[in-house]
């Protein structure tokens, strides 16, 4: 099966990832659900496996670093 990698900062990170954050909680009892974010919603859409290694708060140095570790 093919993948969908997803690298970033907070803006690419699922809602699910981190409930530590101080806005999540409150946004997601107040929708009532826990939304997807854009990658869980690509991946749904053309039938991907959803990898997703965004890290809240990190920089571009830290986002590539990421990626170099899972390159092969």
């Amino acid at each position: 099966m093919n993948k969908l990698w997803v690298f970033g900062d907070s803006f690419s990170e699922p809602f699910s990832k981190n409930l530590t954050n101080f806005w999540r909680r409150p946004y997601q009892q107040w929708k009532g659900y826990t939304p997807k974010c854009y990658g869980e919603v690509i991946a749904d859409t053309l039938k991907l496996k959803h990898t997703n290694l965004a890290i809240g708060g990190a920089d571009n140095y830290t986002i590539l670093d990421s990626i170099i570790d899972v390159l092969h």
